[in-house]
């Protein structure tokens, strides 16, 4: 009987049975870099989170974990969401399994169905690392070509479903290639979304940017800029800056 893969860090592990689309250095660096709720909204009631195309479960994990240090009573929320059925399960009994199993939720249905049945409240965090190859050749795997291609969740619809469940004082938080900000940022400011912070992400310092960390309010305020490296120009080691971000995760750090 072959043996289960888990991705393990410090405080849960994840099954990666029958997932689309494997953990990967751009979901970990979303759930650790985005901002945390109560930082945004001062709400006194439970904070609720919402992970967009959940996969695995990390990142919704991650956030519990981020959540659960500043709400130790178990006080807050993360929903999932995942329309692939068989990462749908994997993502529920990694939550299941996880530390915070009754603080977590898995649905297995695509944002554009959610948003046509929400719950009764809204959002102050919702995250996605969404499908962004537009125009370019497909992969031949059926189920990675849905993970990674703008036809399943198309950025209007990814916005409209931002816009409709997040609430007035919270934040979104996704990831990009870098290229395709401008054309998202355009799209959400039509839709009254305003990037707020932004963080270009190379992986040597010898070579440019790939991706783009960026964080949506529905209120302007001055947008923040930054870099952040993964590697050292040895290309083996990791930078500080690394480290410091994903070090309550990773086992190496």
């Amino acid at each position: 009987m072959q043996s289960r893969m888990f991705f393990k860090c410090k405080q849960f592990k994840v099954a990666q049975d029958g997932v689309a689309m494997r953990i990967n250095t751009d979901g970990v660096l979303l759930g650790a870099w985005v901002s945390l709720p109560q930082s945004l909204s001062g709400r006194s009631d439970a904070p609720k989170a919402l992970d967009i195309g959940a996969g695995s479960g990390v990142i919704a994990l991650m956030l519990a974990q981020r959540l659960s240090a500043a709400h130790p009573s178990g006080g807050f929320l993360v929903d999932a969401l995942e329309p692939h059925s068989p990462s749908a399960q994997t993502a529920l009994e990694n939550f299941n399994h996880g530390p915070w199993a009754s603080c977590m939720q898995l649905f297995n249905s695509t944002l554009q169905d959610y948003v046509k049945n929400p719950p009764m409240y809204k959002y102050d965090l919702m995250v996605s690392n969404p499908p962004f190859f537009e125009d370019s050749l497909r992969p031949p795997e059926q189920e990675r070509c849905l993970v990674r291609h703008t036809d399943s969740l198309p950025y209007a619809d990814l916005i409209q479903g931002v816009v409709s469940l997040l609430h007035p004082l919270g934040c979104f938080g996704l990831i990009l290639p870098t290229g395709q900000q401008d054309r998202f940022i355009e799209l959400s400011n039509q839709r009254g979304l305003f990037c707020r912070k932004q963080t270009l992400l190379y992986t040597l310092p010898q070579k440019a940017p790939k991706r783009v960390l960026m964080e949506f309010t529905k209120k302007k305020e001055p947008l923040q800029s930054d870099l952040l490296g993964i590697h050292k120009a040895d290309g083996k080691s990791y930078t500080d800056e690394y480290m410091k971000l994903t070090g309550d995760f990773y086992l190496a750090f």
